[in-house]
């Protein structure tokens, strides 16, 4: 069992045990970002940003390491909201080639034969892209962390290979 020291003079917490506790709080907000859409993953950022620099050696690898795990969140979100735009795009710009018959004079033209509209492989290829990385977002915002937080509780670094 770990103690916490305490300064003597007055009774609070030591600066490690502090940014300890923190680092742990920032994997929780990463963890979180999954169901509350990114929100608490931006304050864990800017949290880690500010800390590290004053943080000892080893937190500053998990403040380092929490870091990461946001941009790497953060390019996986883009690619999935980028091919998901870009296979709208391209699926409304296929159903109006076929939805208008030509006669641009009447709404009347308009007529939409549903035998007519079919994905065509570059939707079909983008959305995969979406659903891919937007998986891989969700699992890493829950993994990445988890790791992280089991190995600051067990008061290792992100680089010790050791057991």
């Amino acid at each position: 069992m770990t103690e916490v020291t305490a300064n003597p003079v007055t009774g609070e917490p030591e600066r490690g045990d502090l940014d300890r506790n923190l680092a742990l709080l920032n994997y929780g907000l990463l963890f979180a970002s999954v169901i509350f859409a990114g929100m608490p993953g931006m304050v864990a950022v800017v949290i880690a940003y500010s800390q590290r620099a004053a943080a000892a050696p080893a937190i500053r690898q998990h403040y380092n390491y929490q870091i990461r795990i946001f941009w790497i969140a953060v390019i996986l979100t883009v690619v999935a909201a980028l091919s998901a735009l870009a296979a709208m795009a391209i699926g409304v710009g296929q159903l109006f080639h076929v939805g208008f018959s030509g006669n641009w004079d009447a709404w009347d033209s308009i007529s939409l034969d549903s035998s007519e509209v079919v994905l065509s492989p570059q939707v079909v290829a983008l959305l995969l892209v979406t659903a891919a990385a937007s998986i891989s977002a969700c699992l890493w915002l829950l993994l990445a962390p988890l790791v992280g937080f089991i190995r600051l509780a067990s008061r290792r670094g992100m680089g010790d290979r050791a057991a």
